[in-house]
């Protein structure tokens, strides 16, 4: 069964308007994200933010990502760190895991030390405002 014209646009139209409306809403997520320690807001803000770190991270490959133990991993400010983490160090592509030989940490508040040590991590360096670069173990 083959789809007509015009059904083929309306398929079309409607994948747009979900695209577009699912990044508005991770733009909108990101207009509402508040914190102290970040002087910038918003997608340029994450770009400024991993700025130190992109000098020492290679220039492409993958690296993990971890956050406060505390946080709720389906919180929609979460998601939406971690995807604009992943747009920030492009073309280094950013998995949601410690199971890397290089570990990206985002923290509002550092963790206790048992908690990256209970991951196999070891702290390579501490960039303050939050962002922290572990050796991992690659499993």
């Amino acid at each position: 069964m083959s789809l007509t014209f015009r059904a083929k646009a309306g398929l079309l139209v409607l994948a747009a308007v979900a695209i577009l409306s699912n990044l508005r809403l991770l733009v909108e997520l990101f207009g509402d994200y508040t914190s102290p320690s970040r002087e910038t807001y918003g997608i340029a803000g994450f770009e400024g933010h991993y700025e130190p770190l992109r000098q020492v991270l290679p220039k492409r490959g993958v690296v993990g990502y971890i956050t406060e133990p505390s946080r709720d991993p389906a919180d929609p400010i979460t998601v939406a760190e971690f995807y604009v983490t992943q747009y920030a160090l492009a073309p280094v592509i950013v998995v949601n895991s410690p199971n890397q030989d290089y570990v990206i940490g985002n923290f509002r508040t550092a963790p206790q030390p048992s908690y990256y040590f209970d991951r196999n991590l070891t702290l390579l360096k501490d960039f303050g405002n939050g962002v922290a670069l572990f050796r991992g173990s690659a499993k």
